[in-house]
């Protein structure tokens, strides 16, 4: 009997280690510069658009040691840059923003996105989700795919 309890807490240790080094994983494999190619949504008639002229530019830095931290990243739009943390997994990645770090004079506001995440390959991921805001023109839009594609790994990384 003492055998069979020692083989379910090697099992339930080596499950937790093996856990731990896919979370690793996802996060180190998303470091780097990252361009938006592409957004596809539906607007709120249903219409589907694709928009692949905005100059919008991820860069998922490597500046944690310990993986239960949020790793940092920089989200460039244009002229305008925007600090984050995130975390990421094999199927989803969410943002945290803080927007008193970039914004001054302002109320505390702090605004976190979650998206399912697909590794299409080593150069090439999406993020997606059923529903997102365009702040810019104040419209909702449905069923978003953000195509990014990896430009180079970052020297922050």
């Amino acid at each position: 009997m003492k055998s069979k309890n020692l083989f379910v807490v090697i099992f339930m240790v080596a499950l937790l280690f093996s856990c731990q080094d896919d979370y690793e994983k996802a996060n180190e494999e998303i470091k780097g510069i990252w361009k938006l190619e592409s957004v596809q949504y539906e607007d709120t008639t249903g219409a589907v658009k694709v928009v692949s002229d905005m100059d919008i530019i991820l860069i998922f830095t490597n500046d944690q040691s310990n993986i239960s931290t949020d790793d940092s990243g920089i989200q460039i739009i244009g002229s305008d840059t925007t600090y984050f943390e995130y975390n990421a997994s094999d199927y989803s990645c969410c943002f945290y923003f803080d927007e008193t770090k970039y914004v001054r004079n302002s109320l505390t506001e702090f605004i976190s996105k979650c998206y399912d995440f697909n590794k299409i390959d080593k150069k090439t991921i999406e993020f997606y989700s059923n529903s997102d805001v365009d702040f810019v023109n104040n419209e909702k839009w449905f069923n978003i795919s953000y195509l990014y594609t990896k430009k180079w790994k970052s020297s922050l990384s």
